[in-house]
Parts: structure tokens; C-alpha cells; sequence
């Protein structure tokens, strides 16, 4: 699941949006492909690690074995930001330097100030990433740029007003699985207590796959 930060990707590797963007996918594939992300990021947590920062850009996706539909996929740049906030490289307040490519999946809090990694900030960038792979776009797609997204949402830091939802729409497709659209709306509270855990995420996928026909299989991510 996990590729440590400095390794070289295996050849064969894409981002999460180049596939979603370029290929004709399956539910079961989207499904699929959700519940491996879920899976990685549940097996931190399980831990005591947190990613702290989940976005499109740190998700890759290889082709399957033998010429299989099914994917497989990969979770880059764990621990990333917290390395760098606790050499001193960056400090605490300046994650919003990193660019819209990471931002647009931050979590409300983290744009209310300093903001260490947490479990429940992962999970809302879980979400947004689960409802992507299932067809919903990239979070505020309306926002081509830091500038356009950092004026969406700075002014709203100040006057405590609520956020504009991320997601635009959600699949029509999900129309037919309610438990895992309600478990996506729950990964999107703004208070992060009040977010479910990533494992939560896991299992609503896993009778989502079932439920399409498919074969939960004991993913060998290697």
C-alpha cells in the first residue's frame, strides 16, 4: 500500500487523476481502488501514524496483475508534512504554501491555523478522495489555483462562517449504496470528532463491492 517517501516508483505507476481523467472505470473498479486507499490509511492509524497529507498528488495507481481490471494502489509522501514542520523546514502556519494540489483537500480545521496531522483531518481528505474515485471530481474543481481556492476560504476564517461544501455533486451511482454515501457525508463534518474512523470506511466499501457483484479479495499490495 505504502511507498516510503524517496523511493523510486515502480515503472507503470500514474496519479490518481490521470486514471480517473484518461480511462473508462468501472464502479467496481472505482470501488475497488477506494478501498485499497481506505485500507492504507486505516493500517496507519492502526498503528499510531497519521499521513497528514492525503491528496490526489500522493496517490498513484499501477496496473493490475496479469492484465487484471482490478488496480492496485499506492500511498506516497506519508508523514510528509509533519517531517517537514518538525525539522523546521516548514513551520506549522505555512501549509498553505504546499499549493492547491494538496489544500483543496485540507480539513476545515487546518484552515482555521496551525494544525498538527491528526486522524480525523485524514479522514476527511479520505473522503474527498473516496467520493473522487467514485466520480465526484476533485474537491472545489471550481478553483483552478491557489488564489482562487485561498479566496474561497480565507475570508471565511475570519468570520466563522460556514464552508462551502467540496464536493460538488456526488455519483448517481451512490444513489444505491445510501450506507456509503452516508459514511462519505460523515468523513465531511467540520467538527473532526465527529468524523468515523477510516476502518468505518473500509467496511462500507467492502459490502459496496459485495453488493456490486465483486470479490473481496485480501489485496497483495506488496
Amino acid at each position: 500500500w505504502l511507498v516510503a517517501d524517496g523511493r523510486l516508483l515502480p515503472e507503470g505507476l500514474r496519479s490518481l487523476q490521470q486514471v480517473l481523467q484518461e480511462e473508462i472505470l468501472s464502479m467496481l473498479v472505482r470501488l475497488d481502488m477506494a478501498k485499497q486507499l481506505a485500507k492504507a490509511v486505516s493500517a496507519l492509524h492502526d498503528v499510531g501514524l497519521c499521513h497528514g497529507s492525503l491528496a490526489g498528488r500522493s496517490i498513484f495507481v499501477a496496473p493490475g496483475a496479469d492484465g487484471q481490471e482490478l488496480r492496485r494502489v499506492r500511498v506516497a509522501d506519508v508523514g510528509l508534512v509533519g517531517a517537514l514542520q518538525h525539522t523546521g523546514l516548514l513551520c506549522a502556519n505555512e501549509h498553505l504554501s504546499l499549493g492547491a494540489a494538496y489544500t483543496r483537500y485540507l480539513a476545515p480545521e487546518a484552515w482555521q491555523g496551525p494544525c498538527k496531522p491528526s486522524e480525523a483531518s485524514d479522514v476527511w481528505s479520505l473522503g474527498l478522495l473516496v467520493a473522487e474515485c467514485l466520480g465526484a471530481g476533485p474537491p472545489y474543481a471550481e478553483c483552478r489555483n491557489m488564489q482562487r481556492l485561498s479566496e474561497k476560504m480565507l475570508p471565511l476564517r475570519a468570520h466563522d462562517m460556514a464552508r462551502p461544501h467540496p464536493v460538488q455533486r456526488l455519483p448517481g451511482d451512490l444513489h444505491s449504496m445510501p450506507s456509503l454515501a452516508a459514511l462519505l457525508g460523515a468523513c465531511l463534518r467540520s467538527l473532526p470528532g465527529s468524523r468515523p474512523r477510516a476502518a468505518q470506511l473500509v467496511s462500507a466499501l467492502a459490502v459496496a463491492i459485495s453488493d456490486a457483484g465483486g470479490d473481496n479479495h485480501d489485496d497483495d499490495m506488496g
